[in-house]
């Protein structure tokens, strides 16, 4: 006889997504039951829908509108963990810039999500965070990037094949600094730095800046250095 061939099924993801606009909620929702068929996903219009959602069924990920009925801004933030202790938190938004995100995170948001991602980086973004990560936008908020501790990163840049000079121009790209500014920092011309950035894309399978960060976090190549904010 032989041993049992049943699979352990695969764990249901169930996400709680709070906006105030029907059509992008329901991109969003398109956007994730496309990626994750498995998910179980409920929507609200306002915070305290959203809370009541969660307190009824705890989800994975809590996802809100940075603008949405009952958010007060960063207070909604701070509300949701206080309601919902141990749900990941996930900010969206159309409008916040910089000082904003930083404002989120310190109110102890687990990622923040321009409104403008893609729906590639959109569910990437959200896969870093259910990782148990924290997604933050390259082209908003900069900030120093370290590799991660320990062997990790070593044996993550040693699977996707880069060199220690690809490993340098990706930490930068993810810190949000320019080709130009990279070339400056590593002594390059700007053509050598695009080359090098060319490569990388090409290895980690992304397109552009945004898709490489995603990545190159997610997979723990290289992660943000906490920030005094």
């Amino acid at each position: 006889m032989g041993g049992s061939t049943d699979k352990q099924p695969k764990r249901q993801l169930r996400l709680v997504i709070a906006d105030d606009h029907p059509l992008f909620l329901d991109a969003v929702r398109l956007h994730i039951e496309r990626a994750r068929p498995e998910a179980e996903i409920q929507v609200a219009a306002s915070l305290d829908e959203a809370l009541a959602q969660a307190k009824s069924q705890p989800p994975d990920v809590l996802l809100l509108d940075y603008s949405m009925p009952g958010m007060n801004g960063v207070a909604g933030i701070a509300r949701a963990r206080l309601e919902c202790a141990g749900i990941p938190v996930v900010i969206m938004s159309g409008t916040a810039g910089g000082a904003e995100v930083q404002a989120a995170i310190r109110a102890g948001a687990n990622g923040f999500l321009p409104k403008s991602l893609g729906p590639e980086i959109f569910i990437q973004a959200l896969n870093i965070v259910l990782a148990g990560g924290t997604y933050l936008p390259a082209d908003i908020v900069t900030g120093p990037v370290v590799a991660a501790p320990s062997s990790v990163p070593e044996a993550a840049s040693a699977e996707a094949g880069l060199t220690p000079r690809e490993m340098q121009v990706l930490q930068a790209i993810v810190n949000g600094k320019s080709n130009k500014e990279i070339g400056r920092e590593l002594a390059l011309q700007e053509v050598t730095v695009k080359l090098h950035a060319r490569r990388v894309y090409q290895k980690l399978g992304a397109r552009n800046r945004a898709e490489v960060t995603a990545i190159a976090i997610e997979r723990r190549i290289v992660q943000r250095a906490a920030r005094d904010v």
